[in-house]
Order: C-alpha cells, then sequence, then structure tokens
C-alpha cells in the first residue's frame, strides 16, 4: 500500500509540474508575442513565432502548430483575461 500511495504522490508532483511548465511557456509565449506586436504596429491577434523568422521565411506552420497546442490556454485567456485569439494569417510583401 505504501509503494501504491507513494506512486500516486509522485504521478501527482509530476502532473503539477507539467501543468506549471505549459501555462509558464504560454504566458512567455503570450507577453513575447504582445512585444513584438506592439513593435511592429500590429493591435489584434497573437504570434506564437518570432515574428523576425516569420518575415525571413514568410512560414506559419511552427505558429500554427503552437496555436493548437495552446487553444485551451489561449481560450481562457480570451475569456477570463481579454486575451487576443491567436493570428490566422499573415499577407507578406504586400506592393
Amino acid at each position: 500500500m505504501a509503494l501504491r500511495r507513494r506512486w500516486k504522490i509522485t504521478a501527482g508532483v509530476f502532473t503539477a509540474f507539467a501543468i506549471a511548465a505549459y501555462v509558464i511557456v504560454y504566458i512567455d509565449f503570450r507577453l513575447r508575442s504582445v512585444h513584438e506586436m506592439q513593435s511592429v504596429n500590429l493591435t489584434e491577434g497573437m504570434i506564437y513565432d518570432s515574428f523576425e523568422n516569420l518575415q525571413r521565411t514568410h512560414d506559419l506552420s511552427t505558429h500554427y502548430s503552437r496555436a493548437r497546442i495552446f487553444a485551451p490556454l489561449n481560450a481562457i485567456d480570451c475569456m477570463l483575461f481579454g486575451g487576443e485569439p491567436p493570428v490566422l494569417g499573415i499577407m507578406f510583401d504586400l506592393k
């Protein structure tokens, strides 16, 4: 019984650390996104990739995959704290 209880405690601690890491990474993306969006005078949306990388590659695949991973936290952020949803697309090189 003691081994089973120790296993449950270990699993609970591991789960708590995993959830904390997930939330911390989301907060890091959120703060970086707000800063980068303001620096390029964009006011709406959240970018999960660096704007420098997006300008260089014109590839949003990393952004889209991260948007799917962090969709639950982004929904909570939008509902409770007025956060921005992820950017759906960027038009590059308009001339």
